[in-house]
């Protein structure tokens, strides 16, 4: 039997969309909870994003392929099927753009991919984790981690379907039929 609140959890997950850039937020405790799912997700979701010593990290919602990217990406060519940039431009918003990330930057507000990123943080730099092994760890396919070179169809197709895979993952843990790892 579904339970009220259970039925309401389902719909957000089922619903729960961005409509502007600084809405990304409200995909918070969903991206909390579907970080903790998975063990090998969550280690990888500890390591903080230092690029330096000195900043303090933060916990935020951000877009993975950079929102100003995103944008000179579709201003070169619209994905297949969509005739509106600005509808193209709303894909940056979509859940699956986006991660729950403990980091001392903020990767839309440049136009580097997010491997760009990732090269200066310590742990990479050192050589103690892999970029690739973080990013199958947080199903972050290869057209996201470097946008820059896959098609603009490239990059929505795995947008959609980290979009699939977070929101189905999130639909088990409402269900009972996932756990967290983190207890």
């Amino acid at each position: 039997m579904v339970t009220d609140l259970e039925s309401e959890a389902l719909a957000y997950v089922n619903t729960v969309s961005a409509s502007s850039r600084a809405q990304v937020s409200m995909y918070r405790t969903l991206l909390w909870v579907w970080h903790r799912l998975n063990a090998e997700r969550w280690e990888m979701s500890r390591v903080v994003l230092h690029t330096s010593k000195s900043a303090k990290p933060t916990l935020e919602v951000d877009h993975l392929v950079s929102y100003a990217l995103w944008s000179a990406k579709v201003k070169g060519g619209l994905p297949t099927g969509l005739a509106d940039p600005v509808d193209a431009e709303q894909l940056a918003n979509m859940l699956g753009n986006c991660s729950l990330l403990e980091k001392t930057f903020n990767i839309s507000k440049s136009s580097k991919p997010l491997s760009e990123f990732l090269a200066l943080v310590h742990e990479f730099k050192l050589d103690t984790l892999k970029i690739i092994d973080w990013a199958n760890a947080l199903s972050v396919d290869r057209a996201i981690l470097s946008p820059d070179k896959a098609t603009t169809d490239a990059v929505v197709s795995a947008i959609k379907a980290r979009d699939e895979l977070i929101r189905a993952e999130a639909i088990e843990f409402v269900k009972g039929t996932k756990a967290r790892v983190d207890v």
